[in-house]
């Protein structure tokens, strides 16, 4: 039968000192992460499938079998009247090389609905409010595309 040590300690002892690896740099650490997902939303990569995906909606919006477009989330009629700025936001998204991450989470939050109050797929949210965000996601994205255009004179020809 084998016994178990025990280490008895009283309650005013302090606890021995352990041993492991040095404590991380918490602010550098966050700092860090803030940087990777700024290089992560900013990425071509992600920009490229965020403007697929903007294409998808608006390829969706024109469907003509109205069964398809019953059993849809997607509002076919907000998406029909915005398709226009929303293919242009989907070009100039591709085109910019370090766009604004604020419009870029914006616009991911616009097509993504994660919290629901989406204007492309709630009813209940007025089509005003589309207009609004698709405005403020065109000035911020036409606002990288000039400093572009002023960097490089030769794409201005």
């Amino acid at each position: 039968m084998a016994t178990h040590d025990r280490i008895s300690r009283r309650p005013d002892e302090a606890a021995p000192p352990v041993s492991g690896p040095p404590l991380v740099d918490v602010p550098r650490l966050l700092e860090r992460r803030a940087a990777r997902k700024h290089a992560r939303l900013v990425s071509p990569r992600n920009r490229r499938k965020l403007a697929r995906w903007i294409r998808t909606i608006c390829a969706r919006g024109r469907e003509p079998d109205s069964i398809a477009r019953r059993h849809s989330v997607l509002l076919h009629y907000r998406v029909a009247r915005t398709r226009t700025d929303m293919l242009w936001i989907a070009a100039a998204l591709e085109r910019s090389h370090d766009p604004d991450p604020d419009c870029i989470t914006l616009l991911h939050n616009l097509l993504a609905n994660p919290t629901g109050d989406s204007p492309l797929y709630n009813r209940h949210i007025p089509a005003r409010q589309l207009e609004a965000i698709l405005e403020e996601l065109r000035d911020g994205l036409e606002t990288t595309a000039t400093e572009i255009d002023r960097l490089d004179p030769e794409r201005l020809r």
